[in-house]
């Protein structure tokens, strides 16, 4: 069995996400934000190239994630996190 320290909280990133997305941020901003918080980012790939969101491609970039999903679909999410 490994044994690997478990990463910090990524509450303060998602709480720091929806005040950028309240004030509507660019998504230069909401990309820097999100570079922080690396599990998030994970996440929110996989919410993209999941069957149920139904892209019908491949998304591979933290850029193409928040277009493909939009900025309010992007403050739904996190709101859930």
């Amino acid at each position: 069995m490994l044994a690997a320290p478990r990463n910090r909280s990524p509450r303060p990133g998602l709480l720091r996400l929806l005040a950028l997305l309240s004030r509507d941020a660019g998504i230069c901003e909401l990309e820097a934000e999100l570079k922080l918080n690396p599990s998030v980012v994970v996440q929110l790939l996989r919410l993209v190239n999941s069957s149920a969101f139904g892209l019908g491609r491949n998304i591979s970039s933290l850029r193409e994630a928040i277009i493909a999903t939009g900025t309010r679909q992007v403050a739904r999410w996190a709101q859930l996190l």
